[in-house]
């Protein structure tokens, strides 16, 4: 999900907010839990957007391309802001650097811009981030993870057979404690590394997990980083 907010040259006191929804790959539990939090986050900032009287658009991304909420201003359209982030699906795999390059070539005016998505894509969605960077935006990444992504013994332990969500494809594996420190030693790789790209650019960025509270993360967490007034 990212939602974006331009200055537009013809509204100079107006801001134009934008969000997309990148919906995580796959339908399970795991992941819809991921995009219902998703959904629950851009619905609040939207929400703040439109009351603020700012320029609100929101796009879903996913396999199937870009899905456009138009841009809006005014408490007026809350409930059709809510009718298309209800309606966006997870399709399955989604090239995150595509879709931000899609959109960063079809945007009109540059502004702040929020991306909410679990990033688990070849490359961590980095080349996307510069894309839009280029293209003028203010560019602030939620990174939304699972619990037991951020802690498996929560979840992954034993004798298990474990199925790719995009694929279909099945493996049956042994977890044990060294399997579990390899694990977190590649998160920790993988995660540090999206979050060291995001500050040495100058990128907002706030990881979060589906059991913290989102309006946690929407009325307290972001206003004290500054992102929100």
């Amino acid at each position: 999900i990212t939602v974006s907010a331009p200055m537009t040259p013809v509204d100079s006191e107006a801001r134009a907010i934008g969000g997309v929804v990148a919906p995580a790959p796959g339908t399970a539990t795991r992941d819809l839990n991921k995009l219902i939090y998703a959904k629950r986050t851009a619905a609040a900032l939207g929400y703040i957007a439109l009351s603020n009287l700012d320029r609100l658009s929101v796009t879903g991304f996913s396999k199937s391309g870009l899905q456009r909420f138009s841009a809006a201003r005014g408490k007026g359209h809350a409930v059709k802001l809510l009718r298309f982030i209800a309606g966006i699906k997870a399709e399955g795999a989604t090239d995150l650097d595509l879709m931000c390059r899609q959109y960063a070539s079809q945007a009109r005016f540059p502004g702040l811009l929020f991306i909410l998505s679990d990033f688990l894509v070849e490359g961590g969605g980095t080349e996307g981030l510069r894309a839009l960077q280029a293209a003028g935006h203010e560019v602030n990444v939620i990174h939304i993870l699972a619990p037991a992504e951020v802690h498996p013994e929560l979840a992954l332990i034993g004798d298990l057979r474990l199925r790719d969500v995009e694929t279909g494809a099945t493996q049956e594996v042994s977890i044990d404690g060294g399997v579990l420190d390899l694990y977190r030693e590649k998160f920790e790789a993988w995660q540090q590394g999206i979050e060291m790209f995001c500050r040495k650019r100058g990128i907002n960025y706030v990881q979060v997990t589906t059991d913290q509270p989102f309006e946690d993360l929407v009325l307290h967490y972001l206003r004290r980083r500054g992102i929100l007034s």
